[in-house]
């Protein structure tokens, strides 16, 4: 993954199951279950309740998405008859990378545009470096947070990112307008 980044399931390929169970969710035989069914280093954990899990697997290669539901329904039923599955999500290694590449594009493409948006707003390289630069401030804190708690780095939070650039971007190009009001009243 990228430096510093735990990129979820959305990124590297890999299945996400979100189930619920009549009683508490057993964390540990789940674990347990999803092991012995061939499944290497399963991320069991509580969402929402205790009786809702949700499970992150690695990339399975050479099965189909219905056979790795099947193992996983398997698996679950082992521990809970009863267990309902919510959600099953089986993303492929090169549709994982693709959609990498792709929320890359995006970020970049996005900062690409405001800076123009900026440069044609200002009239003036100064300013519009200055701005972008300040709008690309909070982005950064995000990403640095991400980096260093090792939260999972999914679809969401790309479009979290996006709309925190949207909002910097707001407060910035405000700021900076009235700077630039401020520089064309005092020449000097």
């Amino acid at each position: 993954g990228i430096r510093g980044l735990n990129l979820g399931v959305d990124f590297t390929g890999g299945v996400t199951v979100e189930a619920a169970f009549q009683g508490e969710a057993q964390i540990e035989r789940l674990r347990t279950s999803m092991e012995q069914a061939g499944f290497v280093e399963p991320q069991v954990q509580n969402f929402g309740s205790s009786r809702d899990v949700a499970i992150r697997l690695p990339p399975v290669e050479g099965q189909t998405a219905a056979e790795v539901r099947a193992r996983v329904e398997t698996a679950l039923r082992a521990v809970d008859p009863a267990v309902e599955l919510k959600r099953v999500d089986v993303v492929g290694p090169q549709v994982g990378g693709e959609l990498l590449t792709s929320a890359w594009q995006s970020l970049l493409a996005t900062v690409v545009l405001i800076f123009i948006y900026v440069l044609i707003r200002f009239n003036t390289l100064k300013l519009s470096t200055g701005a972008i630069l300040a709008a690309l401030h909070d982005p950064i804190i995000v990403l640095g947070f991400f980096s260093w708690t090792w939260l999972p780095f999914d679809l969401s939070v790309v479009a979290a990112i996006l709309a925190v650039i949207g909002y910097s971007l707001n407060d910035t190009v405000v700021v900076f307008d009235r700077i630039r009001e401020m520089f064309e009243a005092n020449k000097r």
